[in-house]
């Protein structure tokens, strides 16, 4: 079993983090199980020292936040865009640090509206994607892929980073092949 901690260190001290703070976009593949105990580990790690949006679609809310506080993540850094609870019939808190999508249209909207608003925006946060593969799974694979390219684009431009997690070997190769190209690094675990 592959131990997180030893993940972490091996991002901290290769600048991974550091350099995804200042603006890569990196791709983290690996199985579900290392996956699902690495995300809280790495957004505890990087809330610490920004903010965060973060994009939910292979766990909904009220089953990622509990990860999160478990390793004592300040939430009140954490923006929520949650793509899966609605469709649970999950109704989300009411408290301006989450917004439930149902669209991909609804995705690039707030995204939009996120990155335009503030130029304060830049250097102060970070993107992070709890599931890229589910995310893909979720939409139609053209427009998923114009969106990735649009959205990163623009954080490439205000040079906010984005940390997006998939499971490996989970992505159709086409959509994959099409997605890598737009990624500073791809890292396998």
């Amino acid at each position: 079993m592959v131990d997180v901690n030893y993940i972490l260190d091996s991002l901290s001290s290769g600048s991974t983090l550091e350099n995804m703070l200042q603006g890569d976009i990196i791709l983290i593949e690996s199985s579900a199980d290392i996956l699902d105990r690495l995300a809280p580990v790495l957004l505890s790690e990087l809330v610490s020292q920004k903010n965060a949006i973060v994009l939910l679609s292979g766990k909904g809310y009220f089953d990622f936040v509990p990860l999160l506080s478990s390793k004592d993540v300040d939430l009140s850094k954490i923006f929520f865009v949650d793509c899966i609870s609605r469709s649970s019939g999950l109704s989300l808190p009411d408290n301006g640090h989450v917004v439930d999508l149902t669209s991909i249209s609804q995705l690039k909207i707030v995204f939009s509206s996120l990155l335009d608003k503030a130029d304060s925006f830049a250097g102060d946060s970070f993107v992070a994607f709890e599931s890229l593969n589910s995310l893909a799974k979720l939409y139609k694979s053209k427009d998923f892929v114009r969106f990735l390219h649009i959205l990163l684009t623009k954080l490439r431009n205000k040079n906010v980073g984005c940390l997006l997690l998939s499971v490996k070997d989970d992505l159709i190769e086409d959509l994959r092949a099409d997605m890598v190209q737009l990624f500073d690094s791809v890292l396998h675990f």
